[in-house]
């Protein structure tokens, strides 16, 4: 899929005076807790001895010139950014950072998605199992390295100037692949029998600041891949090829480009839930791997594949970018959430579903296997009958065809299969980590029943530069599904850049489009509030990208309900043994 030419003509011409005062910055962020797994893969013997690569955060800060808004924006080597993590940034800055002037709308958090970061910081009991248990000091570990990557950020602001660009990543060398191209091909959008390297966004954007004198300061690169060349078979932390490529890039800028010598890149991610670097089958491994039998030059080389394509870009047609800067933020609540009906082809009465994992998740992907991967053959027959019963019982196409393996939501107590409790009795045989860690909180007197095990409530966020628009979400939309975001805002917004980024403020899996959902894959197990989760955020987002077109729109506005978080009883419960 390539619409880089559409997207190249919408990047805006605007006149090269300095609307903005930009600076960039990094803090390092490699810590882990020394037992604990890390987060990714979900193997309990995926734990680090040591740090390979180092882990960072990058951080952009920007101030309008004359109306004093601003914006943090920072990308850390992380999994994935924790709702809970969110709200510790931002009440640091509040608290003993104020006169940055940011504000809960003005920051925004994301991650490069290495699946060789540590675990246990987050709130959400889910995804501290593998680990398994919450690590304090890796939370506040992250937390104040996110924080002195804004301050870096802020100490370097200089006048200066912003420009995008946008150019393909190459078929060749080949990096990118779709892994569930059967639910691709389902999208209405498809046609004939494309290939994984062909079903991917190939566009990366690359945003440039330089100051008066036109030295670049820092640029951010936006491109979707996972960062899984490093699998869970390795045992030390490692930023992956978004981490390799950041540092490759700041490298070549100060060294070959006439960059400033504190200059930073940021490559971040895009709409990447179904791609992957990933395509050769290893058979003593059991998953699919990247370009080298060794993990480590894997990312080397997907790493050197992005930074060749960024250097193009930089090097090419920068177009100027200026205008009003100004940031938009909801909290929503996305269980059984009603859809308007022009969001879902004019049907009434739609609501997304209560929050869970489909059983097919337990499949796992080609790159990461999960217990039921060899089994798949057999559940995925079990899931075309259940998805032709539902059919049958909703011939409307209303029929949820997931079935359902665990309830994540609030409140719950039967969880296991929407009607096991994990906790009951006649399961004390089982002796896996998994339910012996979630056993020894209750032994601690503390009950596993009141958060939710995955954010249900969560941040939507849009930020305009001038005629660039960033969406920000907490969850992994599926190639397909950032399109179609894309397409309605740009739609919404004429001449907009419109730039999908997923992983960001929280986390809470996939999106996936209705026609992928209903194979249920591993991104469409994974898409927690059924099928119209897309439709969903797609009329969050149109209703915030109105809202912060009208002239009385307001930025400080209560964004709604609070991220979901625990007590520090809750925490403390939590703590590897």
């Amino acid at each position: 899929m390539n619409e880089t030419r559409e997207r190249r003509r919408a990047v805006p011409s605007t006149p090269a005076t300095p609307d903005y005062r930009v600076g960039f910055g990094r803090a390092e962020i490699s810590t882990f807790e020394p037992g604990m797994s890390m987060w990714g893969w979900g193997r309990e013997d995926n734990v680090p001895r040591g740090v390979g690569e180092p882990l960072y955060a990058r951080a952009m800060f920007v101030e309008g010139r004359d109306d004093g808004s601003a914006l943090a924006y920072v990308c850390a080597d992380l999994g994935m950014i924790a709702a809970g993590l969110r709200v510790a940034v931002l009440d640091c800055l509040a608290d003993e950072h104020s006169a940055l002037g940011l504000d809960p709308a003005s920051v925004v958090l994301t991650a490069t998605h290495t699946h060789s970061g540590p675990s246990g910081f987050s709130h959400a009991l889910f995804y501290d199992l593998a680990g398994p248990g919450f690590s304090q000091r890796v939370f506040d570990d992250l937390v104040r390295g996110i924080v002195r990557s804004i301050l870096d950020a802020h100490r370097r602001l200089v006048p200066a100037r912003l420009a995008l660009g946008v150019g393909d990543v190459p078929r060749e060398p080949p990096i990118a692949f779709n892994r569930s191209l059967d639910a691709y091909r389902q999208n209405a959008e498809v046609r004939g029998d494309v290939s994984a390297a062909d079903a991917v966004d190939r566009a990366m954007t690359l945003l440039v600041a330089k100051d008066e004198d036109g030295v670049a300061v820092g640029a951010i690169s936006f491109f979707a891949l996972h960062g899984t060349t490093v699998h869970g078979d390795q045992d030390l932390l490692h930023s992956d090829h978004k981490g390799l490529a950041a540092t490759a890039f700041e490298r070549w800028a100060r060294e070959s480009a006439g960059a400033a010598e504190d200059f930073v890149a940021i490559f971040a991610q895009g709409a990447g839930g179904d791609v992957t670097p990933n395509s050769r089958p290893h058979r003593r491994r059991g998953f699919a791997i990247g370009p080298s039998d060794d993990d480590h030059e894997s990312a080397r080389f997907v790493a050197e594949a992005e930074v060749e394509t960024a250097r193009r870009i930089f090097v090419g047609d920068l177009r100027p970018l200026g205008g009003p800067m100004v940031c938009g933020l909801r909290h929503v609540d996305m269980e059984e959430r009603p859809v308007a009906s022009s969001f879902v082809a004019g049907r009434r009465g739609v609501t997304t579903t209560e929050a869970r994992l489909g059983l097919a998740m337990v499949e796992g992907t080609s790159e990461g296997p999960g217990p039921l991967w060899k089994l798949r053959a057999v559940d995925r027959l079990v899931h075309r009958l259940v998805h032709r019963l539902s059919h049958r019982q909703a011939p409307l196409g209303t029929g949820d065809p997931k079935i359902p393996f665990l309830s994540v939501g609030p409140g719950r107590r039967k969880r296991l299969l929407g009607r096991v409790d994990p906790l009951a009795r006649r399961l004390g045989f089982i002796r896996h980590p998994i339910f012996q860690h979630v056993r020894r909180i209750e032994d601690r007197g503390v009950s596993v029943d009141r958060p939710p095990w995955i954010p249900t409530v969560l941040p939507v966020q849009l930020v305009h530069l001038g005629s660039f628009v960033l969406v920000a979400l907490p969850n992994e939309p599926t190639t397909m599904a950032g399109a179609r975001l894309r397409r309605s805002l740009e739609k919404e917004l004429p001449g907009a850049h419109v730039q999908v980024q997923g992983y960001s403020n929280a986390y809470s899996g996939y999106v996936t489009t209705p026609e992928e959902y209903a194979l249920q894959r591993y991104e469409g197990a994974y898409t927690l509030f059924g099928m119209h989760t897309l439709a969903a955020f797609e009329e969050v987002l149109v209703g915030l990208a109105q809202a912060m077109s009208s002239p009385g729109f307001g930025p400080h506005d209560e964004p709604g309900p609070p991220l979901p978080t625990c007590t520090r009883e809750e925490l403390a419960a939590r703590a590897p043994v």
